[in-house]
């Protein structure tokens, strides 16, 4: 009997005990991480010349953070299954996860949602290629995102409904910039507005050698699109526009609008 007693006790004990373990691991985790409002975080990518680590911060204070060799780590698995039939190559060479080591720019975080987007680029000289991956911070797990983008990625933008995400490409070549839309539901590309498109619209010839440019990049609730600011040839005053996710129109606004 005392010896039943003693199990009882031992083992009422011993899950207590767990109990209280994960009651504290639990605690500890969503204290240093509030859920709810990571919206209202921020979200940055190393100033330094290595630009290797994505932060979230609040007040300073680093809540999470994320390197490019976690990034390869946890990414192992999923490029193994991208590049089994069909790797990324540049001129002719094929690419593997460690040519991919640099992070220029991420999302912040979506209203209600706890993954960021954020594209990972190659540092080489002749071309660059970025890719777009989506990472839960809560668990880690990351997922490729869509399809290569031939420049550098940059002021990544989501609708509210995060049903699309609106970006800048560096091309380096050409008009060198372009403003793009991908919808994050079907991982294809909406549109893609180049700095022709733009001089076309203007009535400007792209003779001239002049790149508007793409900046000011967000999300219209009123009008459900996304905006952009681009320069106008010469001295004249900037051009506001208004970009449509789904069937792609861009219309000009006045910045009173």
């Amino acid at each position: 009997m005392k010896q039943s007693l003693k199990n009882v006790i031992f083992v009422t004990g011993l899950i207590v005990a767990v109990s209280l373990i994960v009651v504290a691991v639990a605690y500890f985790f969503y204290s240093q991480i509030d859920y709810v409002n990571l919206a209202r975080k921020e979200v940055t990518v190393n100033v330094s010349e290595e630009k290797d680590t994505i932060f979230v911060r609040e007040n300073d204070e680093v809540l999470f953070s994320y390197s490019i060799e976690d990034f390869r780590n946890d990414s192992l698995k999923e490029w193994n299954r991208l590049t089994k039939e069909n790797p990324f190559v540049i001129k002719e060479d094929e690419l593997s996860l460690e040519d991919f080591s640099v992070f220029l720019t991420v999302s912040k975080f979506p209203k209600g949602q706890r993954s960021i987007i954020f594209p990972v680029s190659t540092s080489r000289e002749d071309k660059n290629i970025s890719l777009f991956w989506v990472l839960d911070i809560g668990t880690r797990d990351i997922t490729f995102f869509g399809e290569e983008n031939k420049g550098i990625i940059g002021n990544v933008v989501w609708s509210s409904d995060v049903s699309y995400f609106a970006y800048t490409i560096n091309t380096r070549s050409g008009k060198g910039e372009y403003f793009s839309i991908d919808n994050a539901r079907s991982f294809e590309k909406e549109v893609t507005i180049s700095g022709d498109d733009i001089l076309e619209k203007l009535e400007v010839s792209s003779e001239k050698e002049f790149n508007p440019g793409f900046r000011g990049i967000g999300w219209s609730e009123e009008e459900e699109g996304f905006f952009f600011i681009t320069e106008t040839l010469e001295e004249g005053a900037p051009s506001r526009w208004i970009v449509f996710p789904g069937d792609g129109r861009i219309e000009k606004r006045d910045f009173g609008a």
